[in-house]
């Protein structure tokens, strides 16, 4: 049976799903497929660094917080080694996925197609900042003011292209403050990186906070930090977490290779899928928190199928739909019926709910269906949405 559900108490798309009902079953036409399978590698297999090089005694995984990698900055290493742990194998264009945990005031980075044991910042492509954004060795908490160049806080290509740091929300919502959409420290992170060519893109919590086209420098000293970077038109490298002496965590780490030709402008595959026979798109661009879908009201039968991630770190799933649900930033794909006052409701190809009452549709004119109807002052973070597709019937 399902029953009204207190908003306020479950999290993000899972508290719409629940309390809208999904399904696992369809009108008929062809199968429509009922996972996204986008084809990351994951790079972490969550109790080791197998698969990883350079300095491997300072990271590893603490037994008390299982499927975190963490670096370890007391761990000693061989003198002269960098304290810099990069994929064995090279990345040319790709998407790396991942979510991190900043110890206060903890100082990392990305490196981004690494030449081995070199400073991936001056010789590897570039490095993007990983940092406390609001830790008092780099916002000074009296007044707010920076202490550091714009080059240096999270999600910066380092010495070259500060990142955005205008998010209106501040320390009193969760983030850092003084702009960064960067969590406060001890919380999780979610970031994607694209780079393509000379191009990189960096989305944290949700925002596009870094885009920037390298070739535009020379790498001989016409950066703003004055420095040479002769690694900076590199096209083929690792990719690596670099040690600056603090703790860091990071988890769920996973990469897609992207062709030769990619471009960051280019949509990403299985962005925009066709609608299964019957089915109509409903227009979601640029929708990251609510979508509503009550103008089915009506109907006596309601169908819909919808693709939606979370792409804010500090966000869970709620414990019902865990189990079915993929990684924070990675796609998921939904399935709803909704005919004669039961519902069913499928995740990624796993029945949820078959057939069950659905105590709180009474109140409608026929069955409507809300998904995503998200208090976002409450529970932190955005939605992003494609590929929804509606059906319904009128007996």
């Amino acid at each position: 049976m399902i029953r009204p559900v207190d908003m306020a108490r479950l999290p993000l798309v899972a508290t719409a799903l629940l309390a809208a009902g999904c399904g696992l079953f369809r009108f008929g036409g062809e199968p429509y497929p009922a996972t996204v399978e986008e084809g990351f590698e994951e790079l972490f297999n969550g109790s080791d660094v197998s698969g990883w090089e350079g300095a491997t005694a300072m990271y590893g995984v603490d037994e008390s917080e299982p499927g975190v990698l963490q670096c370890f900055p007391e761990r000693r290493i061989p003198a002269g080694e960098r304290p810099d742990l990069r994929t064995s194998r090279s990345f040319t264009n790709f998407v790396l996925r991942f979510e991190f945990c900043m110890s206060e005031n903890a100082n990392s980075g990305l490196g981004v197609r690494m030449e081995p044991g070199k400073d991936a910042a001056y010789f590897g492509m570039c490095e993007l900042q990983l940092l406390d954004d609001g830790g008092r060795e780099y916002i000074d908490p009296a007044t707010g003011a920076d202490r550091q160049e714009a080059w240096r806080y999270a999600a910066s290509v380092w010495g070259v292209v500060p990142a955005r740091r205008d998010n209106p929300a501040g320390r009193e919502k969760g983030f850092a403050g003084g702009g960064s959409y960067m969590r406060k420290s001890g919380s999780w992170n979610f970031e994607e990186v694209r780079v393509a060519g000379s191009e990189v893109e960096v989305l944290l919590n949700g925002a596009v906070v870094t885009k920037a086209d390298l070739s535009s420098w020379r790498g001989d000293g016409d950066t703003p930090d004055g420095k040479p970077h002769p690694g900076i038109n590199r096209t083929e490298g690792p990719i690596g977490w670099l040690g600056h002496g603090y703790n860091v965590k990071w988890r769920n780490i996973r990469a897609m290779d992207l062709p030769p030709d990619a471009a960051i402008g280019d949509p990403m595959p299985l962005a925009s899928v066709a609608p299964p026979d019957g089915f109509s798109a409903v227009p979601v661009e640029g929708l990251t928190d609510r979508l509503s879908l009550a103008a089915v009201r009506g109907s006596k039968e309601v169908e819909v199928w919808a693709d939606w991630r979370i792409v804010d770190g500090k966000c869970g799933i709620d414990p019902a739909l865990a189990p079915a649900a993929r990684h924070i930033g990675d796609w998921n794909r939904i399935n709803v019926r909704m005919s004669g006052g039961r519902v069913w409701l499928s995740l990624n190809g796993v029945a949820v709910v078959e057939g069950d009452a659905c105590e709180s549709c009474g109140g409608w004119n026929g069955p409507s269906l809300l998904l995503g109807l998200v208090d976002l002052g409450r529970n932190g973070g955005p939605i992003q949405w494609r590929n929804v597709f509606v059906r319904e019937r009128v007996r």
